[in-house]
């Protein structure tokens, strides 16, 4: 009897739990909580009783009667499983910890794993994530006592994309009357989020950009500064300049008791590669009526993939640069542009630079900025670059290609890449700058080859 009783109370306590937590509510609260968990079904069900069941009583219809009072009775055959939470706990097989990353195109597969975390048995539950634009619902069976249960999640041809799996444990009845988002397992347990990243599919560079980088690197730029290998002129000396630059047969020709002439030096070039991506749609051909995806883009995006990913194999600096939304109403494209108008990708590390390139959109807003203002800032900021590469599609005219060229400074190697699946692959030179045009993603390592020579 002594067993029964305490199971007894046991099963009561969510009841009591709630019964107390409702009388401290005042009455605009207790509307908005019930609210919060009525399905559509639920409001229709709660319009039949507050309608129908009077106007049936008053009238005496019948059917009106019976309506709302088995309307009455599924809800109040609802609301129990809406008390209490679900102490679920979710990994994946084989890898419990570390982002998946896989390649557009590739098939994404994985198992997930619910494990029920106490030592009681819970009730069939229901966990949801959203993965892309898709809602991924898993429904638990009853699990015993730290059972699991697996779900196979596969998904092919999947799109370039950061897709994350943050999953929610829902609390609903079999008539999806009402519905309740409760708390993820337990409180100490942090809710384990998975990132699957979809990178762009890039092509092997290999040798030929590792040669680029080395013909270029150390040649002088016009940029001055105070220390370097490359001499350039002498200067009277000013208040910070070393004393180790001091020209001491330069100062005695003067003459003069407490001046001195200082050495200055041009700047030399260092192994920093810029990689700018167009990212306004003005810069790519239209996409056309059926297909989700803008193809110029894409192979434009993994072009810079191949490239990016090549030079930080070989221990480059590399930085990946595309423009962000002007924010304003000024339309400043002068020397003095902030540098808020670029956004920098994150590219300290090859995965880094796939998984920064995995969210990349094409902007369709009229404010998104242009080449021309990426290759002013560009210009203005990095004076160490030896090497730009430029992605951007069919739609770049060769006199937008000249203006981003003189934007950028001078005696760099300087290569615009322009996608056009379907188009001719070919190479060109525009003021000294080679345009090579590829329609596969393959043709980026022959193109940088072609650029070398």
């Amino acid at each position: 009897m002594s067993f029964i009783r305490d199971a007894a109370k046991v099963a009561a306590t969510p009841f009591v739990a709630v019964s107390e937590r409702l009388a401290f509510m005042s009455p605009k609260a207790m509307a908005r909580a019930v609210s919060s968990v009525l399905t559509a079904a639920g409001w229709f069900c709660i319009s039949l009783v507050l309608l129908w069941l009077p106007l049936g009583s008053n009238l005496r219809w019948v059917e009106f009667s019976i309506a709302g009072f088995v309307a009455m009775l599924l809800l109040l055959f609802a609301l129990p499983f809406l008390i209490g939470g679900q102490n679920y706990s979710v990994h994946f097989e084989p890898d419990a910890t570390a982002d998946i990353r896989i390649t557009t195109g590739e098939v994404f597969e994985t198992t997930i794993v619910v494990e029920n975390s106490s030592s009681r048995v819970e009730m069939p539950g229901q966990l949801e994530s959203d993965f892309g634009e898709e809602l991924l619902v898993i429904r638990v069976p009853l699990l015993g006592a730290f059972s699991t249960y697996r779900y196979p999640l596969r998904r092919a041809n999947m799109k370039r994309g950061k897709y994350v799996l943050a999953w929610r444990s829902i609390r609903k009845d079999p008539l999806a009357l009402v519905r309740r988002e409760v708390p993820f397992g337990f409180e100490d347990e942090a809710n384990q989020e998975k990132t699957v990243w979809v990178h762009p599919k890039i092509a092997k560079v290999g040798s030929p950009l590792r040669g680029i980088i080395k013909d270029l690197e150390g040649n002088p730029s016009a940029q001055l500064v105070d220390s370097d290998t490359s001499f350039h002129a002498i200067r009277e000396y000013r208040a910070g300049d070393s004393s180790r630059h001091i020209h001491w047969a330069s100062t005695a020709k003067i003459g003069k008791i407490g001046e001195f002439m200082v050495r200055q030096f041009q700047e030399t070039r260092r192994s920093r590669v810029v990689l700018m991506l167009g990212a306004h749609m003005d810069e790519y051909a239209k996409t056309p009526s059926g297909q989700e995806l803008n193809a110029e883009f894409e192979l434009s995006v993994g072009a810079l993939g191949s490239v990016g990913y090549q030079a930080l194999r070989d221990g480059r600096t590399v930085t990946a640069v595309m423009g962000k939304p002007r924010t304003g109403q000024a339309n400043n494209t002068g020397r003095g542009a902030s540098k808020a108008s670029l956004r920098e990708l994150k590219s300290t590390s090859k995965f880094k630079l796939l998984d920064s390139l995995s969210e990349v959109q094409l902007s369709t807003k009229s404010s998104q900025r242009g080449l021309k203002e990426v290759s002013l800032r560009v210009g203005q900021t990095y004076h160490d670059v030896s090497l730009v590469v430029i992605f951007c599609g069919s739609t770049v005219t060769d006199q937008q290609l000249r203006v981003i060229r003189q934007n950028l400074p001078k005696g760099i190697g300087v290569l615009a890449v322009v996608s056009e699946p379907g188009g001719t692959p070919s190479m060109r030179t525009i003021d000294k700058m080679k345009v090579a045009t590829i329609t596969a993603i393959e043709q980026i390592g022959p193109a940088i080859a072609r650029f070398q020579r």
